[in-house]
């Protein structure tokens, strides 16, 4: 019972640390892929 109770909090950080670091890399992405495509926008028109 207290080792299923343990085993839940610790799958429910994971859970959380995972979704978290998740949404994290697809800002970062995302920022990286409007940063590439303006910088290629501004030398094509530059």
């Amino acid at each position: 019972m207290i080792l299923r109770g343990v085993f839940n909090a610790i799958s429910q950080v994971i859970f959380y640390v995972v979704i978290n670091f998740s949404l994290l890399g697809f800002g970062f992405g995302v920022a990286l892929i409007v940063t590439v495509i303006a910088w290629s926008v501004f030398i094509v028109f530059y």
